[in-house]
């Protein structure tokens, strides 16, 4: 029997806003694109990393907005139960949320993570690097303040909506296929958060 393959997207948005473009240069040296955020889009879902930990919700409802731009990854045979249990030891190790580091392991550090066990690909390399960027410009250190403040106002509006929530450990497929939480876990959710659309990586 033929495995049913997945089509693997990078979602990358500027949480600039175009500032990054327009004001990189007068105040870097150099010039820089955007300050860039992505997650990977796969099963109809979109998965992102930021200080709140792992999380999911359905593609393009993470409150962030419309990506600036979709690059396609490749395709995976990897079923979505065995990609969420390697999200959840992910969760438990290497991408807790208080390992989330600006510039160093950052939500572009978790995608590229992720796209090499789905696809064998890497993200871009200028999504990687941009941080480097930063980091190495005269007055780069000066300017992390402001660069966390996009950062963490872009990761504040995904886990404030209505579709995104981090509500435990543990989960399991419901008959529809949908992904719902555990009996076995105790969770608190708002009334708002659909069954579809909860979050439940381990923290």
């Amino acid at each position: 029997m033929t495995s049913e393959t997945h089509v693997v997207r990078l979602f990358v948005y500027d949480l600039s806003r175009g500032a990054a473009s327009i004001l990189s240069r007068p105040l870097l040296g150099s010039h820089l694109d955007g300050v860039w955020h992505t997650s990977v889009a796969v099963y109809g879902m979109e998965y992102l990393y930021g200080a709140h930990g792992i999380s999911y919700t359905t593609e393009l409802h993470s409150g962030i907005g419309i990506p600036d731009e979709v690059i396609a990854l490749g395709v995976t045979e990897v079923p979505q139960e065995l990609f969420h249990q390697y999200l959840d030891e992910l969760g438990k190790s290497t991408f807790r949320g208080e390992l989330y580091r600006l510039l160093r392991h950052n939500c572009n550090t978790f995608s590229n993570e992720v796209s090499q066990f789905l696809t064998g690909n890497e993200i871009p390399m200028k999504l990687l690097r941009f941080t480097e960027d930063i980091e190495n410009s005269p007055i780069g250190q000066l300017l992390v303040p402001i660069i966390e403040a996009f950062s963490s106002q872009g990761t504040a509006i995904a886990q404030s909506s209505s579709n995104v929530s981090t509500i435990g450990q543990r989960y399991e497929l419901a008959t529809n296929g949908a992904l719902r939480a555990s009996a076995s876990t105790q969770v608190t959710v708002s009334s708002s958060v659909q069954e579809a659309s909860l979050m439940v990586i381990g923290t």
